[in-house]
């Protein structure tokens, strides 16, 4: 978390085009959904949270634990809400080790490729959802790709891999994990304050909130 970028003093538009550039010194911008935005707004647009085609972070309410598509996710705080609105991490090694000291066997379930719902975002010639283990090896390191709300309602998709009462025991326990204060920690942005986040071995929430 980097703080001080002085947004006070910037209109929307030059904080969006400051946080970019940025960004261009981390990596290579790619969108996050079928608009091809770079860059998206945090806010509440009435959408309905419960709609299989809406993006949570189009709401007020909590997001739960989860990543993004793409290597580093980047936050700026332009305002703060009115209540709530707090930030936490958690470290997917962190869950790893404690589901592989407690319950190896529902561990081994979060290896399976899973069905993970695109909401609606379907790149040509694709399935409206994708088959992709939670927890992964690669190059000898763990990695992770989480949504839950999104494997859940990727069950209505017929073709999609059932999800067994293990596969549910084991997403429970993962979420139980993520959600215990040992392991996450959780900070409130300041106006000006950036986040920038390793999708591949940390999990970001949002708590819910008020504008």
């Amino acid at each position: 978390m980097l703080r001080g970028l002085p947004v006070e003093g910037y209109s929307q538009e030059f904080a969006a085009a400051v946080f970019c550039g940025i960004g261009a010194h981390i990596g290579i911008a790619r969108s996050q959904n079928a608009q091809c935005h770079i860059l998206g707004h945090v806010r509440d647009i009435g959408v309905d949270p419960n709609d299989p085609n809406s993006r949570i972070y189009q709401t007020s309410d909590r997001q739960t634990f989860h990543t993004d598509s793409a290597d580093v996710v980047g936050l700026l705080c332009l305002k703060k809400a009115k209540e709530g609105g707090r930030s936490l991490l958690v470290s997917a090694e962190s869950i790893y080790n404690r589901m592989r000291a407690e319950r190896p066997d529902l561990l081994e379930k979060l290896f399976d490729p899973i069905a993970t719902d695109r909401r609606g975002e379907i790149p040509e010639g694709e399935k409206p959802f994708m088959e992709i283990p939670v927890l992964n090896w690669k190059d000898g390191y763990l990695t992770v790709f989480y949504q839950r709300q999104y494997i859940d309602s990727a069950q209505r998709f017929d073709d999609a891999m059932r999800l067994t009462p293990e596969h549910v025991e084991a997403l429970d326990m993962f979420d139980r994990l993520a959600d215990d204060p040992e392991l996450n920690f959780s900070m409130d942005l300041e106006p000006g304050d950036m986040q920038f986040v390793n999708n591949h071995s940390q999990l970001h929430d949002r708590t819910g909130f008020l504008d």
